[in-house]
């Protein structure tokens, strides 16, 4: 009887692989898509109204001579002034370069939004819209992204859209924008041809069965990183009031490119930890994901920059704690144990050993 069981359980099992190798992995078309759930919509978005606004950022591409102009969007989280004053060391030398951080109203302390307006009066490179800044509203922060580049940064010829813990090789990212024949028709990334909709609340991924009831996902561009150009920047904006929200923005640009007939393009981004050596060959890597990680940027960028205010040292240290916004084990937690603090003049003094946690009174 036993064995019997056995048998079965195995021939279920053994069948059901099968199932799945014979599954057919081919995307889903437009008419796939449309024969089942009818994505369009006649009404509009909410509009999104700037609490921050730099206008006029890309009015210096007009003395670069370079012919490759590119904008980058950085979606960024307001507490996070850390990551933003690292990534503004991070591309400070690139001339051909512009970028801004797109942000929402935080949704913790009032009082982090006037810290971002001090922030913003600083660095003209802020856009903050005018809803609550949560996972949940990620699209968004995406969308507002393409309506600003649109209609403020004419200029640019690209449009580069990355999260803020990601790191750009700009002369990379030349080179292979130069590579191509044609200038324009480009919406490149990591490409997905086809994924199967998770229906785990827990999951990060998780959409509503009333945002997309479909099985599969439609094929889209991973959101981490990717590029596009200007005349394919400009057909996905006129488009996305058209489309129904979707709460994960990859999903929802690969829904308004797939009934925009825009191709995808797979562009091979290494999300890999960020290594020196190898840094050199690839186009992005996720620069922080070990605490080692966030120890060697704060001393490249602390070394490098005597002068920067006090405050904006102390928030740096919050790289620490708040990596990637994880909650890591308190074994990895404490690798770093020295808390540094500041003195009154304009460099780094150990005062004292102590846990990693003890930095959190540091915090805003």
């Amino acid at each position: 009887m036993f064995s019997v069981l056995c048998y079965t359980k195995t021939l279920s099992y053994l069948q059901g692989r099968l199932r799945l190798l014979h599954l057919d992995s081919s995307p889903l078309t437009k008419k796939d898509i449309l024969r089942h759930h009818d994505f369009t919509q006649s009404h509009h978005h909410p509009v999104f109204h700037y609490a921050l606004n730099p206008a006029h950022i890309c009015d210096t591409f007009l003395r670069v001579t370079t012919p490759i102009r590119v904008l980058i969007c950085v979606r960024s989280v307001p507490e996070n002034f850390h990551l933003r004053g690292w990534l503004r060391w991070t591309y400070r030398k690139h001339k051909n370069l512009k970028f801004v951080f797109l942000l929402g109203q935080s949704e913790i302390k009032p009082s982090i939004d006037h810290l971002v307006k001090k922030e913003s009066r600083s660095n003209n490179d802020i856009i903050q819209g005018n809803f609550t800044d949560m996972p949940l509203n990620k699209t968004y922060k995406t969308m507002m992204g393409f309506r600003w580049a649109t209609k403020h940064c004419p200029q640019a010829q690209y449009i580069v859209f990355q999260d803020e813990t990601f790191k750009i090789n700009p002369a990379k990212m030349m080179a292979v924008i130069e590579e191509r024949n044609r200038p324009n028709l480009l919406y490149a990334g990591n490409l997905v041809k086809k994924e199967e909709r998770t229906s785990k609340r827990h999951n990060a991924r998780y959409i509503p069965n009333e945002e997309y009831p479909l099985r599969f996902l439609p094929s889209y561009i991973s959101s981490s990183t990717f590029l596009v150009s200007k005349d394919v920047a400009l057909k996905l904006e006129a488009n996305l009031n058209s489309v129904k929200i979707v709460r994960l923005d990859d999903v929802f640009l690969g829904l308004v490119a797939l009934l925009s007939d825009v191709i995808l393009v797979h562009l091979n981004m290494t999300f890999d930890k960020c290594v020196d050596s190898k840094f050199q060959e690839i186009l992005v890597c996720d620069m922080f994901k070990t605490t080692e990680d966030a120890l060697r940027a704060w001393r490249d960028f602390t070394n490098n920059n005597v002068r920067i205010m006090s405050w904006q040292r102390i928030l740096f240290i919050n790289l620490f704690i708040s990596i990637q916004y994880s909650k890591q084990e308190q074994a990895t937690r404490q690798v770093i144990r020295t808390a540094y603090v500041i003195n009154k003049k304009t460099h780094w003094r150990r005062r004292q050993r102590q846990p990693l946690n003890a930095l959190c009174t540091l915090s805003i």
